[in-house]
């Protein structure tokens, strides 16, 4: 089964993932925070790590080694420029919302 790290604070997002993960088959692992995030993604065994790039300390704390999929407003391009010189892949979060389930799948 697939494994995907999330930092989604947001619950509407959070919600969203979590649900297109489950009718995707995938399971999801919720990190609390940024520190939360390089810790978990640090124990592997994750395909994939999806981000709120707005979150607090996301961009600090991005996964390294493992997909990193962000998502961003779409006015704030000094973030997706960051999270993709990261190594990042940056969608907006309407973008995001309706590619999630060939991400997830990918």
């Amino acid at each position: 089964m697939k494994r995907v790290l999330a930092y989604v604070p947001d619950l509407l997002f959070r919600s969203r993932v979590r649900g297109t993960a489950s009718a995707a088959g995938v399971e999801v692992v919720f990190a609390s925070n940024g520190p939360d995030l390089a810790a978990k993604a640090a124990s592997g065994g994750f395909d994939l790590a999806l981000v709120d790039l707005h979150a607090p300390g996301a961009l600090a704390h991005l996964p390294r080694g493992v997909r990193v999929v962000g998502f961003h407003s779409h006015v704030d391009v000094a973030t997706r420029r960051a999270a993709e010189a990261a190594g990042a892949e940056a969608y907006t979060n309407s973008a995001f919302v309706e590619a999630l389930p060939k991400i997830l799948q990918a």
